[in-house]
């Protein structure tokens, strides 16, 4: 009986020290819309989080208005956008809320949407849409 007990025991005991050795990483699975003119990005509930996200976004004009409505309460958050052409046209931090426009005379088509979140806790909110 006291051999069984042992084996019993034994591989239980090594299951649980290789579980409480794996880093769990954090979570990050942002909510975005992506329409013609039209981008939008939620992230809730971040803990330490660090990523770089890249997106594509359709837009016909030439300028955009961008809202930002994050809350961060650690780390350190970005927004970078790009014209068709390549040529930056906004970069703002995403721990500063309010209405921004994009540089004039950007290239209408596919703008790059760039996100760079370093070791962010709280939400990070924003949008974009056609401007005037």
């Amino acid at each position: 009986m006291r051999a069984l007990g042992h084996g019993f025991w034994t591989p239980v005991l090594v299951v649980l020290a290789c579980q409480a050795d794996t880093p769990s990483s954090p979570v990050f699975d942002p909510e975005v819309m992506d329409q013609t003119d039209d981008f939008s990005f939620r992230a809730d509930g971040l803990l330490n989080v660090t990523r770089n996200v890249t997106y594509v976004w359709t837009h016909t004009g030439v300028r955009a208005q961008v809202t930002q409505a994050s809350q961060l309460t650690a780390g350190m958050g970005r927004l970078m956008v790009h014209d068709d052409g390549g040529a930056p046209v906004y970069s703002g931090d995403l721990s500063v809320s309010g209405a921004f426009t994009t540089a004039p005379g950007g290239m209408e088509g596919l703008w790059t949407i760039r996100v760079s979140l370093v070791n962010v806790s709280g939400s990070v909110s924003f949008r974009l849409q056609r401007g005037t």
